[in-house]
């Protein structure tokens, strides 16, 4: 098999299963033996992308979503349509305690999945240049972001092995990308 040359976007074949690069008539990946597709895709991603990024972008999530939660917060104490701005940073207000530590889980899933399903990643990923891909290379659908979103919190009760695995991993894929079977890839420019 041709496995030296190097082949351009619009006609090398890129393997789902490796994301090696194969020549354009090849019928299965010479690395890792999947069946390639008929056609050369042009791909808009590209390298999978390292732990420091990913965690770079975990921390502009880290971010992002507290204030998420404070408007949803803020709009639930205060229903009241036209005392909404006269009452929004009034601290006496209060909410249900149930809903004080229900509320950020739930904002958090629905950040996390309609952002992933959406756009290819949340904030911190799209901010950086990075996307979730599945194996066929297209965006995960709201089944499987929401999936991942659990399988994040399973990577992340080992003390975080899950997401150190990136780091180690030839693939720079984290436990949870193995159980959705997704990838996070950096996006050609």
């Amino acid at each position: 098999p041709e496995t030296c040359r190097e082949y351009s976007a619009k006609e090398a074949k890129t393997c789902t299963g490796c994301l090696k690069k194969n020549a354009p008539n090849a019928t299965f990946c010479y690395a890792c033996g999947v069946e390639l597709p008929a056609e050369a895709a042009v791909s808009t991603v590209g390298d999978p992308a390292g732990f420091w990024v990913r965690a770079v972008a975990v921390v502009l999530d880290a971010v992002v979503l507290p204030l998420g939660d404070w408007l949803f917060q803020t709009v639930l104490r205060h229903q009241e349509a036209g005392k909404y701005w006269e009452r929004s940073f009034d601290t006496n207000a209060t909410m249900d305690p149930f809903w004080e530590g229900v509320l950020p889980l739930f904002v958090g899933l629905v950040y996390y999945v309609v952002f992933t399903a959406t756009w290819g990643g949340t904030i911190g990923k799209l901010v950086l240049g990075l996307r979730v891909i599945r194996r066929d290379g297209g965006w995960p659908t709201y089944g499987v972001a929401f999936t991942r979103y659990f399988a994040c919190i399973a990577s992340l009760l080992p003390l975080g092995l899950g997401f150190i695995w990136v780091a180690f991993n030839p693939q720079k894929r984290a436990w949870h990308d193995y159980l959705c079977d997704t990838r996070v890839l950096h996006r050609r420019r």
